[in-house]
């Protein structure tokens, strides 16, 4: 039936807007790549921020893992979701949104990646049954090693 309502979690709402916003993004960036639209470096930069900072606010984790919500990390969320909105709207060229990023997602994938290494559950358990999980092994330490 058509006029049933959807009941999607939050977090998967969540999800949906930030892989369309990032999709949206990417279709802009192969115009940047073929001279037909101008390109903002840091602009980039803060919207990965404004989603980094949604994320924290709205759900609690982040790369460090799942946080509870507390009033330092809304305004920790909220100082990052500032600083990338500032940063996307005004053009200014400083490298600050770049390490602000980096300093959000590098140390954070880093702790998930050796959190990976040193579960049993996950990365001794894929090495054991091989073939797929091959691949799930090199994804998962793609996504964690690289910002």
């Amino acid at each position: 039936m058509i006029s049933r309502e959807a009941k999607l979690p939050f977090e998967v709402v969540m999800l949906i807007i930030a892989a369309v916003v990032l999709l949206v993004t990417g279709v802009m960036l192969f115009l940047i790549y073929n001279g037909i639209l101008p390109y903002y470096e840091n602009g980039l930069y803060g919207l990965l921020l404004i989603i980094f900072a949604l994320n924290t606010i709205t759900l609690g984790r982040t790369p460090f893992g799942d946080i509870p919500r507390s009033k330092l990390l809304l305004v920790l969320g909220l100082l990052v979701a500032v600083i990338g909105m500032v940063t996307c709207l005004i053009p200014i060229s400083i490298r600050f949104p770049r390490v602000l990023l980096f300093f959000c997602l590098g140390p954070g994938g880093l702790l998930l990646f050796l959190g990976m290494l040193l579960a049993k559950d996950k990365f001794r358990s894929w090495v054991k049954y091989g073939g797929i999980f091959r691949h799930l092994m090199l994804a998962c330490s793609a996504v964690y090693i690289f910002p």
